[in-house]
């Protein structure tokens, strides 16, 4: 399955080995992914948005909900194809 994802998050340096290390346990592939950050009083916040392959045996509210359990993941969410 297709999805795609909006992911904001700060602390960069922590955030995307995890995320890395999550789809590649999860089986998940990113077809594409856009970056782009905002500043918000003084801190950089980071948005990725990802198209991504995600296998029929995981479930894209498990997906983010795993992710918001991340601490310096701020919001996942789902964008329309």
């Amino acid at each position: 399955t297709l999805s795609e994802l909006e992911i904001r998050f700060v602390n960069r340096d922590e955030t995307m080995p995890f995320m890395k290390e999550y789809f590649e346990k999860q089986g998940i592939h990113a077809v594409s992914v856009n970056f782009s950050t905002e500043k918000v009083d003084g801190q950089t916040i980071y948005i990725n948005v990802y198209s991504l392959h995600i296998p029929k045996s995981v479930g894209l509210v498990d997906v983010v909900n795993a992710l918001t359990d991340f601490d310096s993941i701020l919001t996942v969410k789902t964008t329309s194809i």
